[in-house]
């Protein structure tokens, strides 16, 4: 069985350990698709990221591939430093957030790192 027909089998599994990350990837995967969604442009870039990741070849492996490590802590309850973690991803939605108060401080942020 391919990796993608185990994790739609552990979406329809009400009792997979861990059924609230598999819904909330196919709720991800829903409104990427839906060219309406409201943060259409957020998940087309979410989705651009993950193609890079499997991208061996791309220039940028290491920080994406330490992006994604910092991503599967965040869904990581039990992760030493979840706090911090949590707090990096309302940064990174405030980053996505064109009205948000300190938007250009937050850009720029992102251009330093």
């Amino acid at each position: 069985m391919s990796n993608s027909h185990a994790i739609i089998g552990l979406y329809f599994d009400k009792s997979a350990h861990d059924f609230d990350k598999i819904a909330r990837l196919f709720d991800i995967i829903g409104l990427y698709f839906d060219k309406s969604a409201h943060d259409f442009d957020k998940i087309t870039r979410l989705f651009d990221m993950i193609r890079l990741y499997f991208d061996k070849l791309t220039p940028h492996l290491d920080k994406i591939a330490r992006l994604f490590d910092i991503i599967g802590q965040y869904f990581d309850k039990s992760a030493h430093d979840f706090d911090k973690i949590a707090r990096l991803f309302d940064i990174i939605g405030l980053y996505f957030d064109k009205s948000a108060h300190d938007f250009d401080k937050i850009a720029r942020l992102f251009d330093i790192i």
